[in-house]
């Protein structure tokens, strides 16, 4: 009996008649199926490459500021430099621009370490600007040790992504960046709402 089996099975792993359109009806929808997830996937980290090479952009051009006082109108025209990087439709692309420095306990590993905001201002109100309890709260972890008193500007940018085919990722998918930089020609920036 497990003779036969084992012939039969053999019979068929050498057996080279057969049908094409059967093999190619089921290994087409795999392999679709595999160049679409593919594209998607390849799409994403291409916008989130994007969005990051943008934020550093704005960064950069923050902290080479050294014209005065910068106001909202500054940052607006920031996020639509972000848009036009990043080629986002309106309303798709976010910026928040965060002055912050180091209150006190501003040694490294230090878990009394404290964050103060000196402005923030975001282009969406969906996201409004930092507040020092939210800066205490979530971003502790992410902003790198400076001396007391030393300012830091935070960009941050958010990206609608879009799946151009449906395999399965949600469709609301944010990409965020931030960096944090120093300003490299003067000890802060100043902000001026009329500005």
């Amino acid at each position: 009996m497990m003779h036969a089996i084992f012939t039969r099975l053999r019979h068929f792993r050498e057996s080279t008649r057969g049908s094409m359109s059967a093999e190619l009806a089921i290994v087409l929808p795999l392999l679709m199926g595999w160049i679409g997830t593919s594209l998607v996937l390849f799409d994403g980290y291409y916008q989130r490459v994007v969005a990051q090479k943008a934020a550093y952009t704005l960064s950069d051009l923050l902290s080479r500021e050294m014209d005065g006082p910068i106001g909202p109108d500054y940052i607006d025209g920031m996020g639509n430099v972000f848009a036009f990087l990043t080629e986002a439709e309106a309303g798709q692309s976010e910026i928040r621009v965060s002055m912050v420095y180091c209150i006190e306990h501003c040694a490294a590993d230090d878990p009394e370490r404290r964050l103060g905001i000196d402005w923030s201002y975001s282009t969406d109100s969906a996201r409004p600007a930092l507040i020092e309890s939210d800066l205490n709260d979530d971003y502790l972890d992410v902003i790198p040790i400076a001396a007391q008193s030393d300012r830091q500007i935070v960009v941050e940018s958010f990206l609608d992504f879009e799946p151009m085919l449906d395999v399965g990722l949600k469709d609301d998918i944010v990409v965020e960046v931030m960096v944090v930089t120093r300003p490299r020609f003067t000890g802060q920036l100043l902000w001026n709402w009329g500005a």
